[in-house]
């Protein structure tokens, strides 16, 4: 086996992240009819024993925009050593000073709740993970600092550049 292939583990989780994506579209019946295939081909994308035969890109593409849930895009960024962030709905306020604002509240939230798991025992553990909802917080201090660079690479595309 080649040294760079994914590993059957790897691919087994492909397969459950297409088994999700496929019961989120509303069952293997439902997602042949929306990709106007058989369903028994749509049956081979989620079988954990057809390691050989996977959804294409652009079938995924179509699934994860119909269910809203980025199944198979998170598990794709996984294995190669990134996450996947929900980009933050702009709303067309682009208030630099209250966007600061954002950014401090949200990242200062974050902070103050790993600051509270680490009082309580001089490391953070999972239980204080999801009593402080630390990932929660960490997540919306990502948000606002996503939406702050969206904000820039727009004034930078009005400019022309980039």
């Amino acid at each position: 086996m080649d040294p760079d292939a994914l590993t059957r583990t790897e691919l087994a989780a492909l397969k459950a992240a297409t088994r999700r994506v496929i019961a989120a579209q509303g069952g293997q019946i439902s997602a042949a009819l929306d990709f106007n295939l058989a369903q028994c081909t749509v049956s081979e994308y989620v079988n954990p024993k057809k390691l050989d035969r996977f959804i294409p890109i652009d079938r995924v593409a179509l699934a994860e925009r119909f269910t809203g849930k980025p199944f198979i895009t998170a598990e794709l960024a996984r294995l190669s050593g990134h996450v996947l962030i929900e980009l933050p709905q702009l709303d067309g306020d682009d208030v630099w000073s209250r966007e600061l604002g954002t950014i401090a509240k949200e990242a200062g939230e974050a902070m103050h709740a790993l600051g509270e798991a680490i009082a309580q025992g001089g490391t953070v553990t999972a239980d204080e993970i999801r009593s402080l909802k630390i990932v929660d917080e960490l997540q919306d201090a990502i948000a606002a600092l996503v939406h702050a660079k969206s904000m820039c690479e727009a004034v930078l595309k009005e400019e022309g550049g980039k």
